[in-house]
């Protein structure tokens, strides 16, 4: 062999390599795009027992969602699509008891937008129940794909590490402590660039620790510029928090987009004068009483814990901490010449209170133009050996339609309650048997499956101003929350405002 026939395969070597790729998402505003999301899911939710540490509950969902969506241009940098929720089924199952979410018609049109640490999604047209929030907040959104792609140039074979907040968007998670997620480029054929995800994931969501065992197949469209087809499955176990139960499940999610020429529901003239942006009214979540007794609106820190056909129990959790407890009880109509004082009022809420009564702090009396009268007392004492603050209302409408409410809180966490109290009760309506209300799941709530354990205090009727009462003995106290791991490995404190809200 010659010396230059010796070389020709050396030289050739340069050829044969593979061009570097730049696999970079061109979507833009004004872009419209059509997905089809498939979700299976299968495996226990956690809850806390009285005889154990935690039972284990089975659980299953089943869920098709089709959508059409156009990004939408922001002068901020967030990322935001204007959405229409053409098809939204879901079948949950929780210890065998079916649960069909349902998302209203006039709801079906939502913003959803792309912060940096977290998705938004809500309805211009008002506000979500907690149940339709669930159903449209989606593992694998499609406004986080692009955030899996390198950042500079690859070849089959190179590999790059998605950053936490990438991570943290796609699976749902509020941080990220650790984070050993790898994406390799395995081929490019067919116009379709193949990128293989996969890692163990350490982070946290409502203030539980979550380990995620993370795998993802996804298909980069050379052409069109974009992702096109996504199928990730992890398997999630997610400790107990004060919202919500724990989580030990596998989960499918598989994302298919395509481009859009036309779209009759996000035509530009209907999207012109609807507000988009995630201002905090607009994130306002609507719930009913289960008996159609009241409506409130509430922020999304207020999460449902129990409800009956006269009481409902929300709780309110920051950053994971369990904050306070408010208890709404719908009570019988009564005549206007009937109604209670303030004085009485007051002489009621010390007597349910007993022992555990300390002082009055504050007591007022607002009656509004509509006819609706509010007392609001402040009352201060122990629970549990802890000092404790309880919030009362009495609210009576024109009609003579009463409800109460009493809020519980440590008083140590007064300042991060910020008088949370007030927008709730400012937008409690008092309903009739025959009005209207939003959908809502079947054959039960959501939120009652998901915290139906530890049971918490329903206050019973009282025919006369129906404090709640807190049972006298100690020994009847809400089981705390377990500890909670960072993902640092350390444990975050028992909340002893759990001890304070009785039975």
């Amino acid at each position: 062999m010659s010396g230059l026939a010796f070389l020709l395969p050396v030289l050739a070597l340069p050829a044969l390599a593979a061009e570097p790729l730049v696999l970079k998402d061109d979507s833009r505003p004004g872009d419209l795009r059509q997905a089809v999301i498939a979700i299976d899911v299968g495996g226990s939710l956690i809850v806390a027992s009285e005889k154990s540490d935690e039972v284990k509950v089975p659980m299953s969902v089943q869920a098709l969602i089709k959508l059409q969506e156009r990004l939408v241009p922001t002068s901020d940098g967030v990322v935001c699509a204007a959405r229409h929720y053409d098809h939204a089924d879901a079948k949950i199952k929780v210890d065998g008891r079916p649960i069909t979410p349902l998302l209203r018609e006039d709801r079906r049109l939502m913003s959803v937008s792309r912060g940096k640490d977290r998705l938004t999604v809500f309805s211009p047209h008002g506000p979500l129940t907690r149940e339709e929030l669930d159903l449209v907040t989606l593992p694998v959104d499609s406004l986080v794909l692009d955030t899996l792609l390198p950042k500079g140039p690859v070849r089959p074979g190179d590999t790059w590490h998605p950053d936490n907040a990438a991570v943290a968007l796609l699976l749902g998670l509020d941080s990220v402590g650790q984070c050993q997620v790898t994406a390799m480029l395995l081929e490019v054929e067919k116009g379709r660039a193949k990128i293989e995800i996969s890692g163990m994931v350490h982070g946290a969501a409502g203030g539980a620790s979550s380990q995620i065992d993370l795998k993802s197949r996804c298909y980069y469209g050379v052409n069109s510029r974009r992702m096109e087809d996504v199928e990730v499955i992890y398997r999630e176990k997610r400790s107990p928090s004060p919202a919500a139960p724990g989580v030990d499940a596998t989960a499918k999610v598989r994302i298919q987009l395509a481009p859009l020429k036309h779209s009759v529901a996000l035509a530009p003239e209907l999207l012109d004068g609807v507000s988009l942006e995630a201002d905090p009214e607009h994130q306002l979540l609507e719930y009913s009483s289960s008996g159609r007794k009241f409506q409130l609106n509430h922020d999304r820190s207020w999460y449902v814990a129990q409800e009956d056909a006269a009481s409902t129990i929300l709780r309110r959790v920051d950053g994971g901490d369990l904050i306070a407890q408010c208890n709404v009880t719908a009570l019988s109509s009564i005549k206007q010449d009937r109604r209670t004082t303030l004085a009485k009022f007051q002489e009621e809420i010390k007597k349910a209170l007993g022992e555990n009564f300390g002082e009055f702090v504050a007591a007022t009396e607002e009656q509004e133009k509509s006819g609706r009268l509010v007392y609001r007392v402040m009352a201060a004492g122990t629970a549990a050996e802890l000092p404790v603050e309880w919030i009362y209302y009495l609210v009576q409408d024109a009609e003579g339609r009463r409800t109460s409410a009493v809020f519980t809180m440590e008083q140590s966490l007064t300042e991060r309650f910020a008088a949370a109290d007030r927008p709730l009760i400012a937008s409690l309506t008092m309903l009739s048997p025959s009005s209207e209300s939003p959908a809502k799941p079947t054959p039960a709530s959501v939120d009652t499956a998901r915290l139906s354990t530890p049971k918490l205090p329903v206050p019973p009727p009282d025919t006369r101003v129906a404090v709640p009462t807190p049972p006298k003995d100690k020994a009847h106290k809400l089981d705390a929350q377990p500890e909670l791991q960072r993902p640092d490995g350390s444990h975050t404190a028992k909340r002893p405002v759990d001890r304070i809200f009785r039975r």
